[in-house]
């Protein structure tokens, strides 16, 4: 079985969480694109150490960024439209 089917609830929580955060309450701006980035990164790190054939390992990283991608693109298009709207 693939471990995509074990963290897809707490990625999207994860994801969710971080791209909802008002970015303008943060110090550091770029805090959520950081903590894209250190979450995709830190899935590669895993997989490589994991039993799991490349293919497999790909499939979840590729699943993940579009995930990551998906969540990004909400967001952004409802920011559009309540911009539009005022």
């Amino acid at each position: 079985m693939c471990v995509c089917v074990c963290f897809c609830a707490a990625e999207d929580q994860l994801i969710v969480s971080i791209v909802s955060n008002d970015g303008a309450a943060m110090q550091f701006r770029l805090a959520p694109a950081y903590m894209l980035y250190m979450m995709l990164r830190s899935c590669v790190s895993s997989l490589s150490r994991s039993d799991l054939n490349t293919a497999q390992q790909d499939k979840h990283v590729t699943v993940l960024a579009n995930k990551m991608a998906q969540y990004l693109r909400q967001i952004i298009e409802v920011d559009l439209m309540f911009c539009m709207i005022k």
